[in-house]
């Protein structure tokens, strides 16, 4: 009986457990972190773990092995995952306009960077203003929107008048002195109902409000979500930059980041529940935007969307990886455009202006 060399047999069973762990990351949509939490962090190393997989079949092509079918067998089985994190397009996206085409924008904008002592953030707060008058959105939501009341920042005003969004539906989570901290709908259409879908009794930044809008003749539920945060404090930013640059790690910072990560996952279950009951009982076509603060592999994220088999506007018509957050923690696709199945998406774009620690998502969906 032919020996196994020592080396390939520790590289194939290094191969079994990231064939593993993937397919345990794909599990992560489906099972609730209340239930069993733990599955919940292989959803989010989801994009790290098919990396490994993908560099084992490349190596076992090179050696010329049949070990390459373990991973390569894994990686087709996650082919639905793996359409929601990215998407090659060779067709360019065509903007079509008509009076059935409504275009939607969702950012959080992370407060236009109100609290800084920075002096080029002013030219940054009329540089946001600017980009968003020239996309001409119908509809834009706004997580973690800033205005002041009166004055050169009164970007609410702004909007209404220069992006022509005269309709808006503003909840606001703090307000001090003239400053209004608030989730926000903006509407070039009017704005029929108002709701108030509340994750805490008291206010708070991670909420979700809904709007019904007429458009045409046609009446359409808008979800504007910001699904639980992680809530790093400055202490764990600094942690992950030093584990990042120097691969430095120490085990009090870690369960730190651990508990937060799980509490975070915990709570997004419970918001993402909520707000699929409210989807399920709308009387009205959707469409739902947001901050999920989760990757398209997690239960939050399915849970949503599962609602009403709701369609993602980078599955249809987006490109690339998709990726909606740059900030300190690692880059993923975390913010949505959802619609009801029965509309169709014309155009999806991920806006790669650098001002917020999240890019405004763009979509163009036919109201049929």
């Amino acid at each position: 009986m032919k020996k196994i060399p020592f080396l390939r047999w520790i590289f194939f069973s290094l191969n079994i457990l990231a064939a593993f762990a993937l397919l345990l990351s794909y599990t992560a949509s489906f099972i609730d972190p209340k239930a069993i939490w733990m599955i919940a962090f292989f959803g989010l190393a989801y994009p790290f773990l098919l990396l490994i997989n993908i560099l084992f079949v490349i190596y076992w092509l090179f050696r010329l092995k049949l070990h390459i079918l373990l991973s390569l067998a894994v990686i087709i089985a996650g082919w639905q995952h793996h359409q929601n994190i990215f998407a090659f397009r060779s067709e360019k996206q065509t903007t079509v306009k008509s009076d059935s085409t409504l275009k939607v924008l969702s950012y959080n904008a992370h407060l236009f960077k109100a609290f800084t002592s920075n002096k080029y953030e002013k030219k940054t707060k009329h540089e946001m203003l600017g980009m968003l008058i020239e996309e001409q959105a119908g509809v834009l939501c706004f997580q973690e929107f800033y205005t002041r009341k009166r004055g050169e920042y009164a970007i609410k005003d702004s909007l209404m008048k220069y992006a022509k969004l005269p309709y808006v539906y503003m909840e606001d989570f703090d307000t001090i002195d003239a400053e209004v901290l608030a989730i926000a709908t903006f509407s070039k259409y009017p704005i029929v109902h108002k709701e108030h879908l509340r994750f805490y009794e008291r206010k708070h930044a991670n909420t979700c409000i809904i709007t019904d809008i007429k458009f045409g003749k046609d009446t359409i539920r808008v979800f504007n979500i910001h699904l639980q945060s992680i809530n790093f404090q400055p202490e764990d930013y600094e942690y992950l930059d030093k584990v990042t640059q120097k691969a430095e790690t120490d085990v009090k910072s870690s369960k730190r980041i651990g508990s937060r990560l799980k509490q975070a996952f915990i709570r997004r279950s419970n918001q993402a529940e909520l707000v699929a009951d409210a989807i399920m009982d709308s009387p009205y076509p959707v469409i739902v935007c947001g901050d999920f603060n989760d990757t398209p592999i997690s239960f939050a994220y399915h849970t949503i969307m599962k609602s009403k088999e709701l369609k993602n506007t980078f599955r249809e018509k987006g490109s690339g990886f998709g990726i909606t957050y740059g900030g300190a923690f690692p880059n993923f696709q975390i913010d949505y455009i959802l619609c009801d199945p029965s509309f169709r998406v014309n155009s999806y774009h991920v806006i790669k202006k650098k001002y917020s620690d999240h890019y405004p998502i763009a979509a163009e969906i036919n109201i049929p």
